[in-house]
């Protein structure tokens, strides 16, 4: 652990109330735990939406739909006048945005709370809200600095992300990623994205995926986006997200 201190894995896992747990060597399975679940089992993976949501970008900007140095305006002219209203998409990519947001998940007044009433996740309480989730982030306020300094973890941006990326592509979050990750991967079952009331997807955070999916995922990323001889990911763009991040803005 953290300590430095060996223990043992299913003390650990019982003590972190993991429902499940995968580890794979060479890409093989050397070691699976359902604890809460079964294998065909889809758990939501939160915060790991982003990455998935991030990879499915590079196959667009490969594509040429996609122009990272292009403004969020370009697809998303809602945002004008927003944080997003003067930043690019490589902002957004990199957490770099200037935007005025806290991501404090127990403040039940905060920006997080009426985050998550906009999104249909909460229901209204302290705080209300029905905007739904494009309104609610195209309508953050920007920053006293200016963008891509310093590294800011906020969890719209990724909402913002696939918003992004529906615009560009014309089509949905779960048509694309069925199509360019899902489908040519062979996942063992289907995933599932939740929704607000006006159909948005949560990029950030709502994607839900069996344990075994995930780690064919992290294996595909392991490869530098080939899965079993097929490229999935562009190698650039793998490569883009482990070499191009920019130590000073953290």
């Amino acid at each position: 652990d953290w300590q430095g201190t060996r223990r043992r894995a299913s003390d650990v896992l019982a003590e972190t109330h993991t429902d499940g747990f995968m580890v794979l060597k060479h890409g093989a399975v050397a070691a699976a735990r359902y604890i809460h679940q079964q294998p065909e089992d889809r758990h939501i993976v939160f915060s790991v939406s982003k990455s998935i949501t991030a990879a499915l970008a590079g196959v667009l900007v490969e594509q040429g739909l996609l122009d990272p140095d292009a403004p969020v305006t370009a697809w998303v002219p809602e945002a004008k006048g927003s944080a997003y209203g003067d930043c690019t998409l490589r902002h957004v990519l990199d957490m770099t945005v200037s935007i005025r947001f806290t991501e404090d998940y127990l403040d039940p007044l905060g920006d997080v709370a009426r985050y998550r009433v906009a999104m249909g996740w909460n229901p209204p309480g302290p705080v209300t809200g029905d905007e739904g989730l494009h309104r609610f982030i195209a309508g953050l306020p920007k920053g006293d600095h200016p963008h891509g300094h310093p590294f800011h973890y906020v969890s719209p941006n990724s909402d913002m992300l696939g918003w992004i990326i529906e615009r560009a592509a014309g089509e949905t979050i779960a048509a694309l990623l069925a199509r360019h990750i899902w489908q040519p991967m062979g996942m063992a079952q289907d995933g599932c994205i939740t929704v607000d009331r006006f159909g948005a997807p949560r990029t950030a955070g709502g994607i839900c995926m069996s344990l075994g999916d995930l780690a064919r995922f992290g294996e595909m990323m392991r490869g530098m986006g080939l899965y079993r001889g097929r490229r999935i990911i562009p190698e650039t763009w793998v490569s883009d997200i482990l070499r191009n991040g920019d130590p000073k803005a953290w």
